[in-house]
This record gives C-alpha cells, structure tokens and sequence, in this order.
C-alpha cells in the first residue's frame, strides 16, 4: 500500500502580520503523521494531536527569538536617528531595495528605489552621498544589498533597524507612489 502524502496548511499570526502559510506536502509518519486544519470562521489552528499544538505553540514561541538574530554586516540606524540625521546638513541617501511595486505601494519619504538586484548596476546614483542607509520589509534584501555595496567600496553603510515595519513601528509616516 503506497502511502499518499498529507496536505499541511497553517496560519501564522504576529501583532502586525497576519497570513497563510502555503501548503506544504509532507509525508505521514508511520505512527500517524501531523494534520493541522483551520476552522473556517475565525482561521485558527485545529490540531488533531495534542503534540502538534505543543509543537506549533513551541514554534511561535521561537520564531520571533530565531528572527531576531543579525546576520547584518553594517550597523544599524534607528528609524528616530535617521529622522534626526535627515534634517541635517549632511542627509544620508536611504534607498528601499524592494522591488518597484512594492515601493509603490509604501516607502520611506525620500528613499530611491533600487531592487537589490539591480543595485550593482546602479552605483552611480550614490556618488558623493555621505552614507547611505538601505532597507526591505524583513531584512533578507537588505542583507543583499548590504554585501552588494561592501564589495563595491562604498562607505558609511547603515541598514534601517527593523526595515519598513521598524519604521512604521516607531509611528512614521510611509509615502505611496512614485518618487523620493
């Protein structure tokens, strides 16, 4: 008898998050295996095992632990020691590596928009900057950027502490649309 892999489907909840996990095939354990399904109202976990609601509660308890860990090669800036260093006389260029629409939808006021990706290309943009702060919704592109600019010599790099939720966070204002 071929066993048929069971279907996973969770939903995540964090106080400014909130969304579904993809659908993950995972093969039953020879004991049983985990199911988790949501109730249809209110999009909570149900757990058929008393064990899987140990785990998920286990998980939710860590991952917040798990994500905190810095993998940053630049120091960090805080979204009230960048207003403040804006207002100066020696304005850092802050540039938003998500791409496009997602910049569209809600960046920082006067960040540029450069995608990670295509930050290498775009070097030139940062001549005569005094530093330059990069930023992303999590922190992986920033640590893509951050490394693009490292080996490309550019100096006074800081990353946005905590990225655009840090910033939302701290009670700043986002701009929509096109433009710095």
């Amino acid at each position: 008898m071929v066993r048929k892999p069971r279907i996973l489907l969770c939903w995540i909840r964090t106080a400014d998050l909130a969304m579904t996990g993809e659908k993950f095939a995972s093969e039953a354990a020879p004991t049983g295996g985990l199911t988790v399904r949501t109730d249809r109202l209110t999009r909570e976990p149900k757990f058929k095992h008393r064990t899987a609601g140990a785990l998920w509660l286990l998980f939710l308890t860590l991952f917040p632990v798990l994500a905190a860990t810095s993998d940053f090669q630049t120091p960090a800036i805080t979204p009230q020691a960048l207003t403040e260093r804006q207002a100066g006389a020696k304005p850092l260029v802050i540039i938003d590596v998500r791409k496009s629409g997602e910049y569209k939808s809600g960046h920082v006021p006067g960040a540029l928009n450069i995608p990670h990706d295509k930050l290498a290309r775009k070097l030139d943009k940062l001549e005569g900057a005094s530093g330059v702060v990069v930023y992303c919704i999590n922190g992986r592109r920033t640590k893509l950027a951050e490394q693009t600019l490292i080996e490309n010599d550019i100096d006074n790099v800081f990353h946005l502490e905590g990225g655009l939720m840090g910033w939302r966070q701290a009670g700043y204002k986002v701009k929509a649309g096109w433009g710095p």
